[in-house]
């Protein structure tokens, strides 16, 4: 996965396509997460993010794996975000509880 994610980082995005249906690295994240990872699977999502900032999927990724991590202060910064893009009273996504529920303890 690393592996794909290298080759995607190297080639340039078509100027017609909006971008990544999935990007890598945030799969990459995702995959990392799963596998107890959290410190690898930050990088992997802050990557993402400087490629695509202001993504649903890798700021929530950023926010699980650095509250995953133990890092509160980054996980506040993600959760923030990912609140400022999706109104969640526009929004039925469960995500957004989530991080409702991390910055209420807080």
């Amino acid at each position: 996965m690393r592996e794909a994610a290298d080759q995607e980082d190297s080639v340039d995005k078509h100027p017609v396509t909006p971008s990544e249906v999935l990007p890598a690295r945030e799969l990459l994240g995702d995959m990392l997460l799963l596998r107890e990872k959290p410190e690898e699977a930050l990088a992997a999502y802050e990557a993402a993010l400087e490629i695509s900032p202001n993504r649903f999927n890798s700021l929530l990724g950023a926010g699980k794996a650095s509250e995953m991590a133990g890092k509160t202060d980054l996980a506040e910064k993600y959760y923030g975000k990912l609140k400022e893009i999706a109104v969640p009273e526009e929004s039925d996504r469960n995500e957004l509880e989530h991080a409702d529920s991390f910055l209420d303890k807080t």
